[in-house]
């Protein structure tokens, strides 16, 4: 009997007495990866992957994929991210990017990160202190740690800066935001015997948004699976990879969630309203910055599994 082991990062096992095999999962969220040998494997092994935004970019022919950037800062910011993504997930690619950026221009990580903001939610006009605010609650999420006062990352001590007070208007009259925060977590695997991985994937993004979903066999750099049926339901992206004509093969995969902003074609006007015409309303680490038609919103390698 073939055995599918999943491995990602936190610890659940299952156990299926029927089929006497067991399942090892552990979500992968881009914090510290403890199995060095397989995480090491998978990215000595994948070559330098070219994305299709970064070909956009590198082209010189269609200036229209040009990105415009407000900031120096933003610009290497984005840059760092994208570098950073392909090895460690997006979480800590962002982390990794606040960081570089404020080493090199001598600012401090909320400073950096209200650059980040302006251009990334162009839709939602805050004020230092409310986006210091939201900084300071996703830092905390992506491994950051105040320890007496003082930030770590990885135990390094980092330059965070001091956050801006909240205006009392804004703190005695909440605005209501119309940007979507767009997250992804709690994110589920459930194997088969016949080699058949189910995805399940929590999302706060609206019921019936289209997302593309994207599994690579790390192991196999040109095997990639896609499902572009990836909706969200009840707050939740369920989705298949592999069948029983055609099982998964033998490898490493990542799982990567995206929707580019000349991909929205959401067919249902209520989402169109949330999220806007042309995504222009998500916003968040899971979204880069625009390019004229919009926001694209990714989460790149949200967990590793492994096929055996």
């Amino acid at each position: 009997m073939k055995k599918c082991v999943i491995m990602i990062l936190f610890f659940c096992t299952l156990v299926f007495a029927g089929d006497h095999y067991s399942i090892t999962e552990k979500i992968f969220w881009g914090f510290s990866w403890p199995e060095y040998k397989i995480y090491n494997e998978a990215r000595s092994i994948r070559k330098s992957v070219q994305r299709q935004t970064q070909i956009m970019e590198d082209s010189e022919d269609d200036g229209g994929w040009q990105k415009s950037y407000m900031f120096d800062e933003t610009r290497f910011f984005d840059m760092m991210r994208e570098y950073y993504e392909d090895r460690f997930g997006t979480d800590r690619a962002v982390a990794y990017a606040l960081l570089k950026t404020s080493e090199k221009y001598g600012k401090s990580i909320l400073r950096i990160n209200r650059m980040v903001h302006m251009e990334t939610c162009p839709e939602q006009v805050l004020t230092d202190g409310e986006i210091d605010v939201k900084t300071i609650a996703m830092v905390k999420e992506i491994g950051f740690r105040n320890i007496s006062g003082k930030w770590f990352y990885d135990g390094v001590k980092v330059n965070m800066g001091n956050p801006r007070s909240i205006p009392s208007s804004v703190k005695k009259y909440p605005r209501v935001e119309k940007v979507i925060y767009a997250s992804f977590f709690k994110p589920k695997i459930y194997p088969s015997k016949e080699r058949i991985a189910h995805v399940s994937i929590k999302t706060n993004l609206p019921d019936g948004f289209i997302a593309y979903a994207e599994l690579q066999n790390e192991r196999v750099d040109s095997l990639v699976y896609q499902d572009t049926s990836a909706v969200v339901k009840n707050g939740t992206i369920d989705m298949s990879f592999g069948t029983s004509e055609n099982p998964l093969e033998k490898g490493l995969y990542s799982v990567s969630l995206r929707t580019a902003a000349m991909m929205i074609t959401q067919e249902d006007p209520n989402v169109l309203d949330k999220v806007g015409q042309h995504g222009e309303f998500l916003c968040g680490r899971y979204s880069y910055l625009p390019w004229g038609l919009g926001n694209q919103l990714q989460a790149r390698k949200l967990f590793l599994f492994e096929v055996r």
